[in-house]
């Protein structure tokens, strides 16, 4: 028989004090690298904190900055709308005299450029006052409340009826949930659509206005529809930028 040999016995044999000694050391290696590596941890969450409160610090600094620029242009709007209003009143004013009562004393060409004045100066009013509007618009403060949303723009096209009554125009207010928001706010979004529907469908022997509501993924869309000119898809991300106007003055006002 060929004769096995333990693998206990290939081992080294350590003195227990000797053993004992290398444990220790070995412990203790691990304890100064479990410390080491808290330090650095702890280092790493200080640094994060400081640079979350610098963060924080920054966001309060220049949201801060923001809506002291905001104040500063709405006031200065509502301060250059009024200021305009007394000499364009003046223009108007006088180019209607010329215009009125000193037409047969003016050329054809004087009649025509009193007649583009007069044309500019309301327009340049319109302007003004769409300014002001903005400016009240946005210091107002949101009330919020549930609203029939049908009601709101029932309202808004009684206040525009009397601008089209010589047109064939033909409005119809769909079935609309229920919806929290502003009513005064609420109504003079629908009165502006409403109202553009009415300018920019002038052209069409009848005119047709639609107001509804449809469920879509993740909520309902309320929408102004009408058989007017249109506009460019390609357009539509400035279409309700303020004051951006994707038709020409020339045959559309406002």
């Amino acid at each position: 028989r060929q004769a096995v040999r333990s693998p206990r016995a290939l081992l080294p044999v350590i003195p227990e004090a000797e053993g004992i000694g290398l444990m220790r050391t070995y412990s203790e290696r691990l304890v100064c690298k479990l410390e080491e590596r808290n330090i650095a941890l702890e280092a790493a969450r200080e640094e994060l904190r400081q640079m979350n409160q610098t963060l924080e610090a920054r966001v309060e600094q220049r949201t801060a900055e923001l809506e002291a620029a905001n104040e500063r242009l709405e006031s200065f709007a509502y301060f250059v709308s009024h200021e305009l209003r007394t000499p364009l009143r003046a223009v108007q004013g006088f180019a209607g005299i010329l215009r009125d009562d000193h037409s047969a004393e003016l050329s054809t060409e004087a009649r025509r450029v009193v007649g583009v004045i007069h044309q500019g100066a309301e327009r340049m009013g319109r302007l003004i006052e769409d300014l002001l509007d903005f400016s009240r618009l946005q210091r107002q403060s949101l009330r919020k409340q549930p609203l029939e949303i049908g009601d709101a723009a029932r309202a808004a096209i009684e206040d525009l009826r009397g601008a089209c009554a010589a047109r064939e125009v033909a409005f119809a207010v769909g079935a609309m949930p229920r919806a929290m928001g502003d009513w005064a706010l609420l109504k003079q979004v629908f009165a502006n659509l409403i109202g553009n529907a009415v300018k920019f469908t002038r052209e069409r022997p009848q005119a047709k206005i639609e107001v509804g509501a449809r469920e879509e993924a993740g909520g309902v869309t309320y929408f102004v529809k009408d058989n007017g000119i249109g506009f460019d898809p390609a357009m539509a991300g400035k279409l309700f930028n303020a004051f951006e106007r994707l038709h020409g003055a020339e045959g559309y006002e406002g």
